[in-house]
């Protein structure tokens, strides 16, 4: 049975160390104390919350697929010339359009472009149309990240309550 089965697992994985350490008089500045303290709780509620919601991985293996198979692919040969953050963060939506499948049919893509052709009386829109102001470059001057991210928070905080 693995230590992160169920809470009873966890909590005897616990009782067994302890018995250990104390059977071999491990002092307690060389203990896991700490990190019991910091992380034993939220281990246990995440171990509850699993319980009861088995659908949810216990690991991040597909994540880390994703990342390695789809992400990483798609921001190659891009990432060192990122300076703009809305700009990034227009491909992150494109992205996550994508990996939801709603990228994945040739035909809805024509439609969106279509749409957005007529839109503009049968132009497109610019391709850069999103800059920084000039002299600017958001993602490699520190002041401006700070800026953009904090009337970013403002605006999520709008839209979706504060969290």
């Amino acid at each position: 049975m693995s230590l992160l089965s169920d809470e009873t697992a966890w909590t005897q994985w616990w009782t067994d160390l302890d018995r250990r350490m104390n059977a071999q008089a491990v002092p307690a500045n060389l203990r896991p104390n700490k990190w019991r303290k910091d992380y034993g709780d939220k281990v246990l509620a995440a171990l509850r919350y699993l319980a009861t919601h088995p659908q949810v991985p216990r690991g991040n293996g597909a994540l880390e697929a994703s990342i390695r198979n789809e992400v990483t692919p798609f921001f190659a040969g891009r990432a060192q010339r990122f300076g703009n953050i809305e700009r990034v963060n227009r491909a992150c939506d494109l992205l996550t359009l994508r990996l939801g499948g709603k990228l994945a049919r040739p035909a809805d893509i024509e439609k969106v472009l279509t749409q957005a052709a007529l839109a503009g009386d049968g132009w497109m829109p610019p391709a850069r149309q999103v800059n920084d102001p000039d002299g600017y470059s958001s993602l490699h001057q520190p002041e401006v990240l700070e800026q953009t991210l904090a009337h970013a928070r403002k605006d999520a905080r709008k839209r979706w309550g504060k969290r």
